[in-house]
């Protein structure tokens, strides 16, 4: 069993209850190995900017328009603040344009609604890629 120190640390910020439901079932389904991976989940922004603000988090599943903020305004924060894992942005429609530089911030952008392996897959393909950095 892996130490919680070694896991892989995924932070799912979604204010949608049924679609942060059908996320954590899913995770709960044999798609995540639990040895190795944990799940978290929040609904606003503020809790996912104290969750990052505390713990390492390798991947981030992020609404793309919180109750309490825009995922760019927060993208924006965590750039700022070096973080250096994946950011797959999942949105139903966005109040603004996307810019450039927001692109480049992030590993892939999904509309709602989202199909769930290729969401997950990307996923996983963050995870890859974080253990790569870690081992450079």
């Amino acid at each position: 069993m892996e130490s919680d120190l070694t896991k892989r640390k995924i932070l799912i910020v979604e204010d949608e209850k049924d679609l942060m439901e059908l996320y954590l079932n899913f995770f709960d389904d044999e798609f995540v190995d639990h040895e190795k991976v944990s799940v978290e989940s929040v609904a606003q922004a503020k809790e996912f900017l104290t969750i990052v603000n505390i713990r390492l988090i390798d991947v981030i599943i992020l609404d793309g328009s919180l109750p309490d903020g825009w995922a760019g305004d927060v993208i924006s924060l965590l750039e700022f603040r070096g973080f250096g894992g994946g950011i797959i942005v999942v949105t139903g429609g966005l109040k603004q344009s996307l810019s450039p530089d927001f692109i480049d911030q992030i590993a892939a952008l999904f509309k709602k609604p989202v199909a769930l392996e290729p969401l997950f897959s990307m996923m996983h393909h963050c995870i890859k890629e974080v253990e790569r950095r870690l081992k450079d």
